[in-house]
């Protein structure tokens, strides 16, 4: 075999292991209002503050937690509250979807709902919304929902809100190396070729 079709060759499958080896985000994002605690101190008493709880998960790691429910634990999740900030959770947290429900909620096949009531069903691995409708905020004082502000508890309300998920893939860093390697090998021939042209 040439070194040409050899190289050729490892760059074809550098390029099918690049497609294999992406990675399947997906962001969730529940959008609501309300009042409670951070770190002891009390928010929304007069007016509820509008929030946003963002969380990344892979579309790899839904499971089923019975009854037509299925749940994806988050990589890391976040809330911003207007007027307080952004902090991300410290507590493992996961968002999940039924026929009568999509919510957010402690991490795990047993998590607590936190936030629920928009209807469903969603499979959690497509794009999705955004949606509107009511929702429930329940059982933040069960156990402690902790984030790097502090213990957050919100009161028990029902409240408006949405949630919309969008998907996208991204390359994982060895695999653009490895297509980097790749792109240099072709060069390589090319410049070998001219030379023995020359």
């Amino acid at each position: 075999m040439s070194m040409r079709v050899r190289i050729l060759a490892g760059f074809a499958g550098l390029l099918a292991l690049t497609g294999a080896a992406s990675a399947a985000p997906i962001t969730y994002i529940a959008t609501g209002s309300g009042s409670g605690t951070l770190d002891g101190a009390a928010f929304g008493s007069l007016t509820p503050l509008s929030f946003t709880i963002t969380g990344i998960a892979d579309t790899a790691n839904v499971v089923s937690c019975g009854g037509g429910c299925i749940f994806n634990d988050n990589l890391s999740a976040n809330i911003s509250i207007a007027g307080l900030g952004t902090f991300d959770f410290v507590t493992t947290t996961r968002f999940f979807a039924s026929g009568i429900a999509i919510g957010f909620s402690r991490s795990g096949s047993g998590g607590a709902d936190l936030y629920d009531g928009l209807a469903g069903p969603y499979d959690l691995i497509s794009n999705y919304g955004p949606v509107f409708g009511t929702l429930h905020l329940i059982q933040w004082s069960n156990s402690a929902v902790v984030t790097d502000g502090g213990v957050l508890v919100f009161n028990s309300a029902q409240t408006s809100g949405s949630f919309q998920a969008i998907t996208g893939e991204v390359p994982e860093p060895l695999t653009m190396s490895l297509f980097g390697a790749g792109i240099v090998g072709v060069a390589a021939l090319r410049r070998r070729k001219k030379t023995a042209n020359a």
